[in-house]
């Protein structure tokens, strides 16, 4: 989960740094102390979640949530941490767009555990499904016709602006090929992929705005504006998930019975490409031992 902190209390912004570098999964890109600067980092960055402090110097911190939610295209998830009583000033942030309170004097137990609730669950093979996922050496790579193909006759097919091929690093979804999507990557913590991971078939999201599991995510509130998914997970031969073939669309829906059976099909070609590769791969590596032995 990508984090910025706005706090102007070197002591407190000290104190929260320390608490969440103990968290791998928890990555602090950028602190702010006043209003303005904060509305700029967070514009640039685009983070997943803000952890803001209402008394800012200069500037509010409220007028600053403000800012955010009245901002199209940014969604982060808004902790607001204050010394100040929760009530009223709870329910005043909450209707300007808060997700949370907590008292950033007391006991910050609590800000990990909301956190860690806006994290998708992980894999009950985690460590060897990364390990697989390391091995394959797909991660980073160039662009290939091949596989954005794929993702363009499953966009086609399904009628939908967006076509994809993920896979679900550590912390981050890398794209193997994004059609209708600028962006490359995006944050794990948000993404539709990695709940796609435990599905165990196609996982379909017809309205991500009625959905508790993504209805504050800065990818429904923000952009891409994802209303509608649709992923099917890639499996590898020994079991292990290593992300999805997936539609997005930016309006409510859902798919009819060809359209699934076709993501289906496109997502076995996905791995049969990626298999192939893999199997050139390590024929090339044993034809260089063996010149070399």
């Amino acid at each position: 989960m990508r984090i910025v902190i706005v706090e102007d209390s070197p002591l407190v912004r000290d104190n929260l740094l320390a608490l969440l570098a103990r968290h791998p999964a928890l990555a602090v890109i950028g602190t702010a102390a006043g209003e303005d600067e904060a509305f700029l980092l967070i514009t640039r960055t685009r983070p997943d979640a803000v952890l803001l402090d209402l008394a800012l110097s200069p500037g509010s911190g409220l007028s600053l949530l403000r800012r955010v939610r009245a901002t199209h295209g940014l969604g982060p998830r808004v902790v607001v941490l204050s010394n100040q009583p929760a009530d009223p000033y709870a329910a005043l942030c909450r209707d300007a767009g808060a997700d949370a309170f907590f008292d950033k004097c007391g006991d910050l137990s609590g800000l990990l555990a909301q956190l860690a609730s806006w994290m998708p669950p992980l894999p009950t093979d985690e460590p060897q499904r990364l390990r697989r996922l390391t091995r394959l050496q797909v991660l980073d790579t160039p662009a290939e016709e091949s596989f954005d193909a794929i993702a363009r006759i499953a966009a086609g097919i399904t009628r939908t602006p967006i076509g994809l091929i993920s896979q679900v690093d550590a912390h981050r979804q890398w794209f193997k090929a994004h059609i209708g999507l600028a962006a490359s990557e995006t944050s794990r913590s948000a993404s539709f992929c990695a709940h796609a991971l435990l599905a165990g078939e196609l996982l379909e999201v017809e309205d991500a705005t009625r959905d508790p599991r993504f209805a504050d995510s800065p990818l429904v509130r923000g952009e891409p504006g994802v209303r509608f998914y649709a992923g099917m997970p890639l499996v590898m031969p020994t079991g292990e998930v290593i992300g999805t073939l997936c539609v997005i669309d930016h309006q409510p829906r859902r798919l009819d019975d060809s359209q699934r059976a076709a993501l289906r099909v496109l997502a076995r070609s996905v791995m049969i490409e990626l298999e192939l590769r893999e199997r050139v791969r390590e024929l090339e590596d044993e034809v260089t031992r063996r010149h070399e032995a």
